[in-house]
């Protein structure tokens, strides 16, 4: 099973939102639950990606060719799919998901 998280390119304004992201990455792993997420390396993005990867789990991440360009990319994810925009990142997440979580973030996250 595969589920889409949504969630901030930033950290947010208090520590309980990274913590909170490190549990939910340990309970989908117990759940087998493989991440798919919008292939960032920073802020949520980056907490949800790399500690699903240490624990050993599957991660997918679908990201833009303009983040790409500003170096924004996680390159250590098991598969990352580049797109030309947000609405082809959206559709790619949501066909390659079953089922999707939203976690604190800013507007794009609010639109996802």
């Amino acid at each position: 099973m595969n589920v889409a998280i949504y969630c901030g390119s930033a950290f947010g304004n208090s520590k309980i939102y990274e913590e909170k992201t490190i549990e939910l990455a340990e309970k989908l792993y117990i759940n087998n639950i493989n991440i798919v997420y919008g292939g960032s390396k920073q802020g949520l993005m980056g907490v949800i990606s790399n500690k699903s990867l240490s624990l050993g789990n599957k991660v997918t991440g679908v990201i833009t060719f303009d983040l790409v360009g500003k170096e924004l990319e996680n390159t250590n994810i098991s598969k990352i799919y580049k797109v030309d925009s947000m609405r082809e990142r959206k559709a790619k997440m949501e066909e390659l998901s079953d089922a999707f979580i939203a976690l604190p973030g800013g507007y794009g996250t609010f639109e996802e």
